[in-house]
């Protein structure tokens, strides 16, 4: 995991550059101030107050989470998918105090990316076929089935994997900034989706479908005030 920026040497454009250089190849996720258009979708939740997620034209998300909760996702194209990793840099400026992810009713944090894959019926656990169905008369035939949440808030180590009280079998948490980190100022992150896959289900990777941004902040009934900037797959993490 790496912690200094290429920015913070090279800005504007040869930020870019740099970045494809250290990492190898890379692809752009798309942000702008018309997130939709690029493809972004809003899942919300019911009976849920729903976050405010903001394209700005310096390329990156701000999340708004105001005793709320709910995710931006977008489909991951053929060509992201083939990479190995992910890397991106965020920054919280508000969060709520560090609690308990493991379970349900204090699982608030200031941001999550997550990486989602697709429901493989033999690979599933028997939890996981079971509550299919109703995962699919909620969110359709599409819905992922697995996805991990690299995490930025909760209590535990850094790089920490936690289990989901809402994915069980189906994901984990991996605390890459616990909830006592220092806020107002960027960090990058760079994690290996594959290893990361194996860990956590203990089988052979796949490819994601999708990738989400989520910031949960209504079991507190605190404020979130965050930034995603510089989303992109890469073909190897060093």
């Amino acid at each position: 995991m790496r912690f200094w920026s290429c920015r913070a040497f090279f800005p504007g454009l040869i930020a870019g550059i740099c970045a494809s250089a250290v990492y190898g190849a890379a692809q752009d996720v798309p942000i702008g101030v018309d997130l939709e258009s690029l493809g972004w979708r809003h899942l919300e939740f019911a009976a849920k107050t729903a976050n405010e997620f903001v394209g700005h034209s310096d390329g990156r998300i701000e999340v708004r989470s105001d005793a709320s909760v709910s995710a931006l996702y977008l489909p991951v194209s053929a060509e992201m998918a083939n990479a190995r990793c992910l890397a991106w840099s965020w920054r919280v400026d508000e969060a709520m105090p560090a609690n308990d992810l493991r379970h349900r009713g204090t699982d608030d944090r200031a941001l999550s990316v997550y990486v989602a894959y697709p429901f493989d019926a033999e690979r599933a656990s028997f939890w996981e076929n079971l509550t299919r169905v109703f995962v699919e008369l909620r969110h359709g035939p599409d819905a992922p089935g697995r996805a991990i949440a690299y995490t930025w808030g909760g209590l535990g180590d850094q790089g920490e994997i936690q289990p989901s009280p809402y994915m069980r079998s189906a994901g984990a948490i991996i605390l890459l900034r616990p909830g006592d980190w220092t806020t107002g100022q960027w960090f990058e992150e760079l994690v290996d989706m594959r290893a990361d896959f194996e860990a956590v289900f203990e089988e052979p990777a796949v490819a994601p479908m999708q990738i989400a941004l989520l910031a949960d902040s209504d079991d507190t009934n605190s404020k979130v005030r965050a930034s995603v900037r510089d989303l992109r797959f890469v073909s190897a993490c060093s």
